[in-house]
């Protein structure tokens, strides 16, 4: 007898199976365009940092804000309604990440994908989810990411403030998880603003930190940052043959070496080579002076099930952005891999929110 195996308990769970993909699908473009309405508005901010910490609705009906923009802010968690009054006020998560003032704001980022200039790029996302590349664009075109950048005063820097205002989180959120008390001196390898080193320095003042990227952004870093007297910013290229006399002369102190969102960028050849050449860095310390080796490796990685939607998202946003088909978001054993191949003994990973894996790899 032929028994159907829609019963009750599949039911319920093809139902909440539907319900996930309506809301991780259906509803996140709304969502996600409501918070770039209010971020340009900069309503956080003026909510927050008004003297009662809240604003009425006639007051920010003034400020073009709707009662719908409010009650789908509510909705969503990101604002919270007073008790017994028509005021609002912002909840944990906007006052730590929403509000301008504040060190942790990613504002800067979210705001630059939002749909002013996305929906050129949608028109295409097909194109590009077939041939991996974004094709068909225009080379002037004016909402490409890095002529967005291009209108700032200097576009490398304004790059790196954004990503900055993404990673400091994650930085923090390592910070509390690992220990890095074993080590005296951090090589940060595209260390783009210095918040790696200034981050642990602040933690481990026993610690010295050597941040090492571009001239534009080293210069502009170091005059920024003028009282980090523990933090080194190093001007060069991590690819070229050789590297600059100054961590050479350290090479035999160099026990920490860091990685921060920078592999994802380059080919499968390419962060081989990087990842070849700080093993033989830290394997030549370890001859010199003893002691430890790591390398620090953080990134987005995608998990073997392929279930992780924020990585596969972000994987799908570099593909748009970058449009080079170079950069690519992968597994953590594919970083494994590279990893033990470049002579690598012992790897020890802390998973931290999101997508975010740290991979500690050590010589020996």
């Amino acid at each position: 007898m032929y028994s159907s195996s829609y019963n009750d308990n599949n039911a319920k769970k093809l139902a909440a199976t539907l319900d996930t993909l309506l809301k991780h699908t259906i509803c996140s473009f709304v969502r996600s365009q409501v918070l770039f309405g209010a971020i340009r508005l900069n309503l956080f901010t003026m909510i927050e940092e008004s003297s009662t910490g809240s604003l009425a609705y006639e007051e920010l009906a003034k400020l073009n804000v709707s009662l719908s923009m409010l009650s789908y802010l509510v909705y969503l968690r990101l604002l919270k309604r007073c008790s017994n009054s028509n005021r609002y006020e912002c909840t944990h998560v906007t006052r730590t990440y929403l509000v301008s003032s504040r060190q942790n704001y990613v504002g800067l980022g979210i705001g630059v994908w939002d749909h002013r200039r996305q929906y050129t790029f949608f028109l295409r996302l097909n194109e590009t989810l077939k041939y991996g590349i974004r094709t068909s664009e225009d080379s002037n075109e004016q909402s490409c990411l890095w002529s967005i950048f291009e209108q700032k005063q200097d576009p490398m820097i304004y790059f790196a403030r954004i990503m900055s205002s993404f990673t400091r989180c994650t930085i923090n959120e390592l910070c509390d998880h690992a220990d890095f008390s074993i080590y005296s001196t951090l090589l940060d390898i595209g260390g783009s603003l210095g918040d790696l080193s200034r981050t642990i320095v602040t933690r481990y003042p026993h610690m010295n930190a050597f941040s090492f990227d571009l001239p534009e952004l080293t210069c502009y870093a170091s005059s920024v940052n003028i009282n980090d007297s523990h933090v080194h910013y190093v001007a060069g290229n991590f690819f070229e043959e050789n590297w600059p006399d100054e961590i050479i002369k350290i090479t035999k102190n160099i026990d920490l070496v860091s990685l921060k969102y920078i592999l994802h960028d380059w080919t499968y050849g390419q962060r081989r080579l990087l990842i070849e050449k700080i093993y033989k860095l830290l394997k030549t310390k370890i001859q010199l002076s003893g002691g430890n080796g790591t390398l620090l490796v953080i990134e987005k990685m995608i998990d073997n099930d392929r279930e992780n939607i924020t990585t596969l998202s972000t994987s799908i946003s570099m593909a748009i952005e970058c449009g080079d088909g170079i950069g690519y978001d992968t597994t953590q054993n594919e970083y494994r891999q590279l990893l033990f191949q470049a002579g690598f003994q012992r790897i020890q990973s802390v998973e931290l929110t999101g997508p975010m894996i740290a991979l500690f790899a050590h010589v020996i």
